[in-house]
C-alpha cells in the first residue's frame, strides 16, 4: 500500500477508523491493536488515533511506540489534552501566604493550559464532527450503570454493536475507548503489531505479550490499568 497524507478534514470523505484512547498503557495497547485489526479486516486504509495525555498515561504516542508501528496503513496521531494535574491549584493560598514564586509557577501553568487548548483544536474539531453526525461512541458507562455487573456488560456490548454496524455499513465513526472496541468472551487479540521503542522493550514485554502472543480483553478490567 502506498501511504498518503491523511490531514485536514479527510475523514469526511475517506474511509477511516478514528479512536480516542485513554486510561493506562496496557489498555491502550488493546485498543490500538483492535483498531488496527479491524482496519485490516474491513479494508479501511486510514486509522486516526486521538491519544489523550492524562495521569494514567502522561507520555506522547511517538515517545512510546516505534515509527514502524502499523506502517502498512495511513496512521494519523493527535496528542490531546496535556494539562498538568496542578495547573492552577492553590494559587489563592499562595497569594495569601505571599509565596510569590509559587504564584508565578501557577500563572505559567495557566498559560500552558490555554496554549494546549489551542493545540487541541484539531482533535476537538474531529470529535465534534462525529458527535454532530451521531457516530461518536463513548465506551464509558453512565454513572448509574457502574463498572461491573450485567448492565455494565450490556452497555459495552451495545457500544460494540454500534461500532460493528458502522464498520459493516462503511460509515466513518469515532470511538472513545478505555480498553478496546471488541467485547465478547470469544474475542482474543493478536498484539504482535504493537511495536514499542527500544528503550521500553523490557517493561513492554511484561505488559503486552509479544511474538504473536494473544491478549484477551478480560485482562483489562480496571479503568486505569
Amino acid at each position: 500500500m502506498i501511504k498518503k497524507s491523511f490531514t485536514g478534514a479527510a475523514w469526511k470523505k475517506d474511509k477511516c477508523i478514528c479512536v480516542h484512547v485513554y486510561s493506562g498503557i496496557t489498555s491502550r495497547c488493546i485498543s490500538l491493536a483492535q483498531a488496527y485489526s479491524l482496519a485490516k479486516q474491513y479494508d479501511i486504509p486510514n486509522l486516526v488515533v486521538i491519544w489523550q495525555l492524562e495521569k494514567w498515561c502522561n507520555i506522547k504516542y511517538n515517545d512510546v511506540f516505534d515509527k514502524n508501528q502499523f506502517k502498512d496503513i495511513n496512521l494519523t496521531v493527535m496528542n490531546y489534552k496535556f494539562f498538568p494535574s496542578d495547573w492552577g491549584e492553590g494559587v489563592k493560598e499562595y497569594v495569601r501566604k505571599g509565596q510569590i514564586g509559587k504564584v508565578f509557577y501557577c500563572l505559567g501553568q495557566w498559560v500552558l493550559y490555554f496554549a494546549r487548548k489551542i493545540y487541541n483544536c484539531r482533535a476537538e474539531g474531529l470529535m465534534n464532527y462525529f458527535r454532530e453526525k451521531e457516530t461518536y461512541v463513548r465506551y464509558d458507562p453512565e454513572t448509574e450503570i457502574g463498572w461491573s455487573g450485567k448492565v455494565y456488560e450490556d452497555w459495552l456490548m451495545n457500544c460494540w454493536n454500534r461500532v460493528k454496524g458502522y464498520l459493516e455499513g462503511k460509515v466513518n465513526f469515532c470511538a472513545g475507548i478505555y480498553c478496546g472496541l471488541i467485547k465478547g468472551e470469544e474475542e482474543c487479540l493478536d498484539t504482535s503489531e504493537i511495536i514499542f521503542r527500544d528503550k521500553f522493550n523490557k517493561i513492554a514485554n511484561v505488559l503486552v505479550p509479544k511474538g504473536g502472543g494473544y491478549m484477551d480483553w478480560h485482562t483489562c478490567q480496571t479503568h486505569g490499568s
